[in-house]
């Protein structure tokens, strides 16, 4: 009888152990997260998040910093400079991307630098042709392309010409795909994205 009621507690422990493995699958694969899902959001918690303080407020942002090292490592030099501070969008097309990070718009335009290159009569510095001095290698293949709005990217003149000024995206772009280092995403914000305008001010940019 002994035996028996042994055997019989045996059996519900095995049960019950087994029983929670699968309910623990379940809640893994079965429900609303898969393994991959969960993997890929551990990663992203280990990404840095920046915010761009413009005029017309706040765009908050994740860094590649895995994917795209040089880019990043570079953005954040540059930030940590200052560097972007009071520099104009100087190219914004709607339904598009805007873009920024030329240090020759800070001032007035028509009296510290022109917009137009065909309407220059002072041969002021050209909004657009600016950067920090120096120019790196491309970063692509990493995973991420322009298959959506608010993806965050380096603005070139052609392979390898990567400096300071970056753009965001409107909507998906996939014909910049291998031409352009993607290097973070907009997470919150987009409504300031797509209300900037060519004029329009980073303040600061914030790195949390």
């Amino acid at each position: 009888m002994k035996k028996v009621l042994l055997l019989c507690g045996i059996i519900l422990l095995l049960t019950a152990c087994t029983s929670g493995v699968i309910n623990e699958e379940k809640d893994i694969q079965g429900g609303s997260i898969s393994l991959e899902e969960k993997d890929d959001l551990n990663n992203k918690e280990d990404d840095m998040l920046i915010t761009i303080k413009t005029n017309k407020g706040d765009i908050e942002l994740r860094l590649y910093e895995k994917e795209a090292p040089i880019a990043v490592d570079n953005f954040l030099k540059l930030i940590k400079e200052d560097f972007y501070n009071n520099i104009k969008f100087h190219r914004v097309i709607g339904d598009f991307m805007i873009q920024t990070g030329d240090p020759q718009t800070r001032g007035e335009a028509g009296v510290d630098f022109v917009y137009d290159p065909y309407n220059n009569p002072n041969s002021l510095p050209i909004a657009g042709t600016g950067g920090p001095g120096y120019k790196f290698e491309d970063e692509f293949n990493n995973g991420y392309t322009f298959d959506k709005p608010g993806v965050l990217a380096m603005a070139n003149s052609g392979p390898n010409t990567n400096g300071s000024q970056i753009f965001i995206t409107h909507v998906a772009t996939p014909w910049l795909n291998n031409k352009h280092t993607i290097f973070g995403q907009v997470i919150s914000g987009i409504d300031v994205v797509n209300a900037i305008e060519q004029a329009d001010v980073i303040n600061e940019i914030i790195v949390k």
